[in-house]
């Protein structure tokens, strides 16, 4: 296979700038503690430690409307069913899959959030990040989506 090519990081500051940026434009998508969740933190969990050993589950409640309602969460729920647990099994990608792996993709690029995220990445590769929207849309589509070696005979 050919060689990886090197990565290209952004320097700390610009890189903090812009997860701050990502963060502030989510905001009207993002869940709000209290309003459409409520979490039970019992006694917390030490990266340490090796299992969680809460009794109950970290989530008290959940607003499910959220992910009818909220054309994103809408989207990235549809794909849930999509895929094999089992390594050792191949993955066998239906064209419904497909569907809604590129209609996730389309909604998620209509918010600023990613057209922040694709200016910010073109800015800082812009040898390997596409200019043109579509392009970085189908980049996304091969890194999130794309089928790779999963196992034994898989």
């Amino acid at each position: 296979s050919p060689p990886r090519p090197e990565p290209v990081y952004a320097d700390p500051p610009t890189l903090n700038a812009a997860l701050q940026s990502l963060w502030d434009l989510d905001g009207p998508n993002r869940l709000k503690p209290g309003a459409d969740y409520d979490l039970d933190l019992q006694g917390g969990k030490r990266p340490a430690d090796p299992k969680d050993a809460a009794s109950r589950p970290l989530f008290r409640r959940v607003d499910e409307s959220a992910f009818r309602d909220r054309p994103t969460y809408r989207a990235f729920v549809a794909l849930l069913d999509n895929y094999e647990a089992d390594t050792s099994r191949p993955e066998d990608v239906t064209d419904g899959e497909v569907r809604e792996a590129r209609t996730f993709l389309r909604t998620v690029m209509a918010t600023e959030t990613m057209r922040f995220c694709h200016r910010f990445c073109r800015s800082v590769d812009p040898e390997r990040i596409p200019e043109s929207e579509a392009d970085f849309t189908d980049l996304l589509y091969r890194i999130w989506f794309g089928q790779y070696r999963r196992g034994k005979g898989a």
